[in-house]
């Protein structure tokens, strides 16, 4: 675990499920300059995704289409896709998820790591 290491801060403007997410992995990982913008779009992503399922919580699953058919309520493909977003967001972080709880490991300490074993 690296001695040294404070978990940066959230960035500004996200709301409470973006805040979750930011600090779940920003604490257990130690992360590069570009992995923080792929968590903190992840995060805003899951901001949305909040405010969709909240919109989705007053809304009816059908609703009439343009020829007065039901059809299902266009959030349901939002939402989806916003949970394919982060999730392939999340999924780009190159986190050692193998790592026992706590013990951080550092981009540099990775990049060696992969240089003499990859």
């Amino acid at each position: 675990m690296t001695e040294a290491y404070k978990p940066p801060r959230c960035p500004p403007g996200l709301g409470p499920a973006g805040q979750k997410l930011w600090r779940t992995y920003a604490a257990q990982w130690e992360l590069r300059p570009d992995e923080l913008l792929t968590l903190s779009r992840a995060a805003k992503q899951e901001d949305d995704n909040a405010r969709l399922e909240q919109a989705l919580a007053a809304e009816p699953i059908l609703v009439p289409g343009s020829q007065n058919q039901l059809i299902v309520n266009g959030l349901y493909a939002q939402l989806r896709a916003g949970r394919l977003t982060a999730q392939r967001l999340l999924g780009v972080l190159t986190v050692d998820s193998d790592a026992p709880a706590g013990e951080r490991k550092s981009w540099a300490g990775r990049k060696l790591a992969r240089a003499r074993w990859g």
